[in-house]
């Protein structure tokens, strides 16, 4: 994070703490709700092979639930959609919470804390992922180089020393990029020629739900609410048409056939979408779809198929500024943009 970035992070906390988020709420009255989204829920066991970036940990998260359930309202995705139909004024401070990937997590230490305070969710999963019960590719490739045994990596004519932070990163960022859009078999290919060339001294244990999780889940939490985010979480904006079709299709079926329902809500890989691909959403029967930025909170206006949401971090801080009501009318006013 630039320095820039970081100072506009701070003054942004300062409008909670210094009762401006607070003033601001008072005299705009803001309406609509908030969309959280979450991936992994982490206890000390299996914090150390996930991707730190998409993770927040068990006590994190029940501190965060807890200001939930005692200030804000929590509905559910199909509330806010029945909302969004009927024109219904959604109150503030309102919000949804959210769920991408799959993670066996969601199911072992999420879902017994939302219990706790009986507040609802929806999880998107990746249908491929979880037939397999198959770890997110962004969790695989950050095990293959954090527990590796070689510190060099020879990657698309480039050679890595990967004890170098600079080298570390960039090497990261463009492996990433080519996993984003690869398909099943081309990830196993890079993954393969990184597992040979770094020898790594673990793997992760089980990390993704299978179906029979999935039904568990849905049996035994039954405020959890289940939608899809595609089969092999790829950068469907990089599929032509045909695989796209396919893609969707295959995810809907898989879907259908473990669970013996047709789900409502879709989640974008990445929120990473169009116009071509949110009228397949809408032939296949889906009802809305969330992206990932920016964030912002949902009125009678937002369209259905581009429902924004907010990627929760670690700090109730900043979740407590989002939830105000200030952000992000407050900071763009004052500062010309947000931090998010």
């Amino acid at each position: 994070m630039t320095l820039k970035r970081q100072l506009l992070h701070q003054v942004q906390r300062g409008l909670y703490l210094s009762g401006a988020a607070y003033l601001y709420r008072r005299l705009t009255q803001p309406q609509g709700a908030m969309i959280l989204m979450y991936h992994s829920v982490t206890d000390q066991q299996i914090a150390p092979f996930i991707e730190p970036e998409y993770a927040i940990s068990s006590v994190d998260f029940a501190l965060q639930m807890r200001f939930l359930k005692q200030h804000c309202q929590v509905i559910s995705m199909s509330d806010l959609l029945r909302k969004l139909e009927n024109q219904e004024r959604i109150a503030p401070n309102t919000a949804v919470i959210t769920f991408d990937d799959g993670y066996l997590n969601n199911l072992q230490i999420a879902a017994p804390i939302l219990q706790k305070y009986q507040l609802p969710a929806t999880l998107f999963l990746c249908t491929g992922y979880v037939a397999r019960a198959q770890a997110q590719w962004i969790d695989e490739l950050y095990c293959l180089l954090r527990y590796r045994s070689c510190d060099q990596l020879v990657y698309a004519g480039h050679v890595y020393n990967l004890c170098n932070p600079k080298a570390y990163q960039t090497c990261h960022a463009n492996i990433s990029r080519q996993l984003l859009s690869a398909c099943v078999a081309q990830r196993k290919q890079i993954f393969d020629n990184i597992r040979e060339q770094l020898k790594p001294q673990t793997s992760p244990p089980k990390l993704t739900l299978n179906w029979d999780d999935v039904r568990y889940l849905k049996t035994h939490y039954p405020l959890f609410e289940l939608g899809l985010h595609s089969h092999d979480h790829r950068d469907l904006t990089a599929l032509d048409a045909s695989q796209l079709q396919q893609e969707l299709s295959l995810c809907m079926q898989t879907f259908e056939q473990q669970m013996g329902c047709q789900p409502q809500f879709f989640s974008y890989p990445y929120g990473r979408h169009n116009k071509e691909m949110a009228a397949v959403l809408k032939d296949m029967g889906i009802k809305a779809a969330v992206i990932t930025a920016p964030a912002r909170s949902v009125t009678a206006g937002t369209q259905r198929f581009m429902l924004p949401r907010y990627e929760v971090s670690h700090s109730l801080l900043d979740l407590k500024l989002w939830m105000s009501g200030a952000l992000p009318m407050l900071a763009k006013k004052m500062f010309g943009r947000v931090y998010e």
